[in-house]
Formats: C-alpha cells, sequence, structure tokens
C-alpha cells in the first residue's frame, strides 16, 4: 500500500488557509475506538456494490488514468480523459465503447493541455479544463464543441475547477493566492483569501478542490481538515466544521519549514505513525461527509454521517476492501479500477453472479472498469 500513498504524496504541496476564526462545530473521532473496533462493512456504508467491464479500456488502464480529476458521468454515460493523449473516452452506462474525440490542437474548441474533466449539471454540458485559463465546453450527445470560457487574473495555473450553481471555483497548488471565484457569464475571477507561508504549500497537496456539504461551497485545508464555507456574497471564507482527533491530531507545530517539497515525504510517513499527518480529500453527500486521510503510513477513510452523528475510520473493510471515494453523481459513487488494483477494492465474493463474471474477465484480459456503489 506504500505505492499508493506515493501516489498520494508525489504531489507534496501543501494548501492552508490564513482565517483564524472559531469554528461553527467541532466533530469528535474517538480514534482509539474505531482502531480497536475496526470492524467496517462496505454495507455499512452502501446499499448495493456492481462491477461494470469497460469495453476497448486498454487505453484508458494504468498510467493513462490518473484520478477522480479524469473521470464524470452525466448520468447516462461515462466520460474517461486520457491524461497522454488527451483523447475522451466515452462509454454507456453498462460499459460500451461509444466513441471517442481528440480535440487537440490550437483551434476552436482544442486545447493543447487538459488538466480535468467534469460535468455542468447546471449547464447539462461536460466540460475541460485547460490549467492556463480556460474551460471548453462541449454536448453531452457528441462532444460537439459549444462554447469556452476564458478566465483573466486567475491563478497561473489552475489544478482543480469545480462548478457550483453559478460559480466556478479555481484552485492551485502552488499559487500564493491558492482559490478564486469565477461566474459563469465572466472572465473575471475574484481571490478569496484562502493562502499560507511557502514552506506550508510544500506539505501536503489537496487531491480534490472545492466540494458542496451543507448545501453549501465548501474548501478544506489539509493538514487538519478544517473545512471552511465559501460566501458569495462577500467574497470571503467561514470556518464550519473541525475535527478533533484528540492526541492523533496534527499540529502545526510539528510540521518542519522545508525548502523542498520532496523533504516531507519521509516526514509524512513517519509521522503519521503516530497521528493523523494529512487530510487528502473531502467529499460530501446531503447525509455524509467522506475523506481520506494519512494514517499509520497508510490511507484512511473517514465516514461520517451528518444525520445520525456516527462516523467510521478505517483502511480497509471487514470484507477486506479498500475505498477510496472518488466520483459520486447523485445517489451513486463511482470508481475506476483496472486489474492491478481491482482485487484492492473489491472482494469477489460479495457480488452477484453477473459482476464476478465481469470480475473474472477483467483479471483475464487485463482490462479495466468502474465500481457502481449505491448510497443508503
Amino acid at each position: 500500500m506504500r505505492n499508493i500513498l506515493i501516489l498520494f504524496l508525489f504531489a507534496v504541496i501543501y494548501s492552508s488557509c490564513s482565517i483564524k476564526h472559531d469554528t461553527d462545530h467541532i466533530i469528535k473521532i474517538d480514534v482509539d475506538s474505531c482502531l480497536t473496533n475496526n470492524r467496517v462493512s462496505i454495507y455499512d456504508i452502501f446499499d448495493k456494490i456492481e462491477l461494470i467491464q469497460l469495453d476497448d479500456s486498454l487505453l484508458t488502464s494504468n498510467t493513462v488514468y490518473s484520478g477522480a480529476t479524469n473521470i464524470t458521468t452525466d448520468g447516462s454515460n461515462f466520460y474517461l480523459l486520457d491524461c497522454k493523449s488527451l483523447t475522451v473516452n466515452v462509454y454507456s452506462q453498462d460499459g460500451k465503447s461509444l466513441y471517442k474525440v481528440n480535440n487537440v490542437g490550437r483551434g476552436p474548441g482544442e486545447y493543447t493541455m487538459a488538466a480535468q474533466i467534469y460535468y455542468n449539471n447546471r449547464l447539462k454540458l461536460i466540460e475541460i479544463l485547460n490549467p492556463i485559463g480556460k474551460v471548453l465546453r462541449y454536448s453531452c450527445d457528441s462532444l460537439k464543441f459549444v462554447s469556452e470560457l476564458n478566465f483573466t487574473g486567475g491563478p497561473f495555473a489552475t489544478h482543480y475547477i469545480s462548478q457550483i450553481d453559478e460559480y466556478y471555483y479555481l484552485y492551485s497548488h502552488s499559487d500564493e493566492e491558492q482559490l478564486y471565484m469565477l461566474n459563469e457569464s465572466s472572465d473575471i475571477t475574484t481571490p478569496l483569501g484562502y493562502n499560507s507561508p511557502t514552506h506550508l504549500r510544500h506539505y501536503m497537496a489537496a487531491s480534490s478542490g472545492v466540494f458542496k456539504l451543507y448545501d453549501k461551497p465548501c474548501i478544506f485545508r489539509p493538514y487538519d481538515g478544517k473545512v471552511f464555507t465559501i460566501n458569495t456574497e462577500s467574497k470571503s471564507l467561514n470556518p464550519l466544521l473541525d475535527w478533533d482527533m484528540g492526541k492523533y491530531g496534527c499540529e502545526l507545530k510539528d510540521i518542519p519549514k522545508y525548502d523542498d517539497a520532496r523533504k516531507y515525504e519521509d516526514f509524512i510517513i513517519n509521522y503519521s505513525q503516530n497521528h493523523i499527518a494529512a487530510f487528502c480529500s473531502i467529499s460530501g453527500t446531503s447525509e455524509q461527509i467522506f475523506a481520506t486521510l494519512i494514517f499509520k503510513g497508510d490511507i484512511y477513510t473517514l465516514v461520517y454521517n451528518i444525520i445520525d452523528n456516527t462516523y467510521q475510520l478505517f483502511d480497509k473493510t471487514s470484507e477486506g476492501m479498500r475505498f477510496l471515494p472518488e466520483l459520486f453523481y447523485e445517489n451513486v459513487m463511482y470508481k475506476f479500477v483496472d486489474c492491478t488494483s481491482l482485487t484492492s477494492f473489491i472482494n469477489k465474493d460479495i457480488l452477484d453472479d453477473n459482476s464476478q463474471k465481469i470480475f473474472d474477465q477483467i483479471n483475464q484480459e487485463d482490462g479495466c472498469g468502474i465500481i457502481k456503489y449505491t448510497l443508503k
């Protein structure tokens, strides 16, 4: 599992918010209890687990797929962005290969870089982020070019873009000003005062950007997972919630001031033996918060139920499955897997007969697929 952890640490650039107001809500996590009674079933979180095999999937497996920024869905099809060739591979909900589009170039609707693909539910369009200041919009049925949004005054390089209601949120690992907002009808970006000293930006990179929680746009800081809401009227950040991990919490004073991001790799692995060294991602649904964090030299998942204030913290479920939240759409979570990661994320014995056959086919054909988790 160290190899998976190293992938998270490869980008080791930390983002921290300079706001120092009191937090609205503190969630206390009894880490010792979770470690002692670590018997979390995948069915404590989801009603149903299914596996979908992707046709013609060799091109999208292994090195051409790098994470949640490479996959999206509009509820009808899956859209996978090949991070090497920048081709978009389109599949039906049952995994059939429909078509592929490569828009690499410098003309209208074309790009020379593509950092992220996502579905704009408000405009009902597929959008691709060119990290140096452009969003390109395409139809869902054929990926026909529709329009583009050029934005000015934002980060030099945008690593994540989130679209919530009529606003876009641009997040950068490396810029001193790390977070901007942008109205979909404007090309002017507004900074939101989310920044940190240089050495802290080297500590840990968030693997996700702005997300929706309690029906509000939110951002988290990686070293302790503190969550802030974004006030679109005042264009400011306000504390929403904090995590109380007791003796396992990460203390800012413990983080050394290195001038090279690579120096933090060993520190994080060692520090995480006795502390939750960082939060890698946080996402939310109407009822649950999902977070991935670094603990015990590994990647743990934290699931917090907003309705009844219960939680689970685990590295593997009782079925022996790792669980890393990826793409949420309505009441379903999707995760891309290939033949090299399949057995880490799926226990074949929990699948129905059809999904078990797909499991075997993916292994036999060196293929890949998508795990479909239906939320309770």
